[in-house]
């Protein structure tokens, strides 16, 4: 009973995140039951297909989202590059600090 209501609450989830992608995506909400309509077949399809077959398409489908996030990582590396050297004083300082507590506490220890 645990596993039939974490699988349909997970799909209720999934329903939703997708759907406020899409409406993101196409900037209005007039597609939502079109998108509706497309998961509910989607789902159904995978009901009643092989689980090997649904695990493959899962795996694919998840391979396929590394690439736009690959690609981004790629553009916005110079960018994240300035921000890592601009924080990594910061850093530094915090490890230091962190570093003269606890030598301060060994040496009230001893």
């Amino acid at each position: 009973m645990g596993i039939t209501l974490f699988a349909f609450s997970t799909i209720l989830g999934w329903e939703y995140h997708g759907e406020k992608a899409f409406e993101y995506l196409l900037g209005t909400h007039k597609y939502n039951m079109f998108y509706r309509v497309l998961f509910s077949l989607v789902v159904y399809l995978g009901c009643t297909q092989t689980l090997n077959l649904v695990w493959s398409f899962s795996d694919i489908a998840n391979a396929l989202m590394a690439i736009p996030n690959l690609i981004c990582m790629l553009i916005l590396s110079k960018e994240v590059e300035q921000d890592i050297k601009a924080f990594q004083p910061e850093i530094d300082n915090r490890h230091t600090e962190k570093r003269s507590s606890s030598d301060a506490c060994l040496q009230d220890t001893k």
